[in-house]
């Protein structure tokens, strides 16, 4: 027996990030339909922790809760994204899910100059978890013998347990708008402090669904470098993160 311990960051949807904008998602709402994950193939695997830092709202720490589902593929959908899952999910594709409620958040723990993050996490099989999660082997057809020998791909979906929203309060601040441009450019915001809700590594979009890029530094509360600007923006458009959830899963194997 073995410890296997990887982490997911996936891109939200542009489609989602305006549908964020206009109103936040309510509870049982789709987070995330099926996302891959790998783990090693021997025989299955046993997920026995999972945690995942949340996003604040506007640089302010929020309590999220989420329920976790677990397939061998993803051939079946849950749903469309911040609308009700509705998907009639084949009952042979799911191998197992995960509740981690709101009241399991650690609060008081600060990730950089605010608390606008909250980290949330769960033991399987705890006397407050759902029980043991054993994974089986995924489909033949996703199991990785090329570029991840030895590795097989199950998928993971989240819904969530209560309103949840993602919105920043940084809104870009510059009066003769910001041109596309292939290369590094520095923005000028408003609004919430740039320096409190964006960290390097987070990749940008607008709430119109104009894709910006990846932070490569946050100089300020009022400035942020970015590697690139890929649609041109606006004066005032509000800049969400688009990779905004790490999911962080361990594995007996």
């Amino acid at each position: 027996m073995g410890y296997y311990k990887t982490s997911v960051r996936p891109l939200i949807d542009k489609t989602e990030i305006a549908a964020f904008h206009a109103a936040a998602m309510t509870a049982n709402d789709v987070l995330f339909d099926w996302t891959a994950l790998k783990i090693p193939k021997k025989g299955g695997a046993k997920l026995l922790d999972l945690s995942y830092l949340s996003i604040g709202i506007d640089a302010t720490a929020d309590e999220q809760g989420f329920l976790f589902l677990f397939a061998k593929n993803n051939k079946v959908s849950i749903g469309t994204p911040h609308a009700a899952a509705t998907g009639l999910i084949d009952r042979d594709q799911i191998i197992g899910s995960c509740l981690v409620s709101n009241s399991d958040d650690t609060a008081g723990v600060k990730f950089g100059p605010d608390q606008n993050y909250r980290f949330c996490s769960a033991s399987i099989g705890n006397p407050t978890g759902q029980g043991i999660v054993t994974l089986g082997d995924a489909d033949s057809s996703d199991v990785d013998t090329t570029t991840n020998p030895g590795y097989i791909t199950i998928y993971f979906a989240v819904i969530a347990l209560e309103t949840t929203n993602i919105s920043t309060g940084v809104t870009l601040n510059q009066v003769g708008n910001q041109a596309a441009t292939t290369v590094a450019t520095t923005l000028t915001t408003a609004g919430t402090p740039a320096n409190e809700c964006l960290r390097v590594g987070d990749i940008l979009i607008a709430g119109d669904e104009a894709e910006i890029g990846t932070v490569t530094a946050v100089t300020n509360a009022t400035t942020v470098v970015v590697d690139k600007v890929t649609s041109a923006l606006a004066n005032s458009d509000e800049i969400y993160v688009q990779n905004p959830f790490v999911f962080q899963f361990g594995f007996e194997v």
